[in-house]
């Protein structure tokens, strides 16, 4: 009975209100801005990583200004991935290519449609809420490797900003994805399994989404080089990097965002 009493004591005094409301009020604010564009960026979500759809839980702003990329030791050997042997490419002319096609029933999506149509690997998408989904490629799992992909933001919302990302290093729950957004930002995440870190945060990037824009990622002795056009934007070494699958995966950062997105001209190399 004691124990009651100071708890309604507390919160009938000026000093206790004054606490339980400023606690309040922080709580909401937080809230707030993990909903709200940070200026005028837009959000990104970092998403919770499952088997294959991630659902956003956490959001951080769009940088104003180029990041520089992490500084690497260049690995001996010059990557000339055209010396690498082809491994696969794909140009998605051919309906059935052990890629996967049909609906997501992932909480996530509306409605959604993954099919190989007019040589392209189309994402058709209505968002639930803030999602993402990646699909692994049927060509297995490299250590050492040469991956690129065309990307087309086909039709979007402004305000409904998307990405697509190039999976790879998919292992046990873990990967890694090389981004770029609709709004012209791109970022390079892994993921340990239970955490996401940030490696490259969003940085700007001059493309048009609406042009069929070239992702590659290059990995050679655990040394990660990210290119967009053929051009280096960014460059990491990772020690722990032991290789894995690789694929394709599609985010969409706002509730009820609906978007179609191409792939393209899909090519993977291992290292001999």
């Amino acid at each position: 009975m004691a124990e009651n009493t100071e708890k309604h004591a507390f919160w009938t005094s000026l000093p206790g209100v004054l606490t339980g409301a400023a606690a309040i009020i922080t709580a909401i604010t937080g809230l707030v801005i993990a909903m709200l564009y940070n200026g005028d960026k837009p959000t990104k979500a970092t998403p919770e990583k499952t088997q294959s759809s991630r659902a956003a839980t956490s959001v951080t702003s769009a940088p104003t200004s180029p990041i520089e990329p992490p500084a690497v030791k260049q690995p001996s050997n010059a990557l000339r991935p055209n010396d690498w042997p082809l491994i696969a490419e794909e140009t998605f002319t051919v309906p059935s290519t052990g890629w996967y096609q049909g609906k997501f029933s992932d909480e996530g999506f509306k409605r959604s449609e993954v099919s190989i149509t007019s040589g392209k690997y189309r994402w058709d998408l209505e968002l639930h809420k803030a999602w993402e989904r990646v699909v692994e490629s049927p060509h297995g799992p490299a250590v050492n490797f040469y991956l690129a992909a065309d990307v087309r933001f086909v039709s979007f919302r402004p305000e409904q900003e998307f990405s697509a990302s190039l999976l790879f290093g998919r292992a046990s729950n873990r990967d890694y994805t090389f981004r770029i957004s609709s709004s012209k930002y791109f970022s390079l995440l892994k993921f340990d399994g239970t955490t996401n870190t940030t490696i490259i945060s969003w940085t700007p990037i001059n493309i048009q989404p609406q042009e069929s824009t070239r992702l590659a990622v290059a990995v050679d002795d655990k040394h990660i080089k990210l290119y967009i056009n053929d051009k280096l934007v960014g460059a990491y070494q990772d020690p722990t990097f032991s290789g894995g699958k690789v694929g394709v995966g599609v985010s969409g950062y706002v509730a009820d965002s609906v978007g179609v997105i191409d792939f393209d001209n899909f090519e993977y190399r291992l290292k001999p």
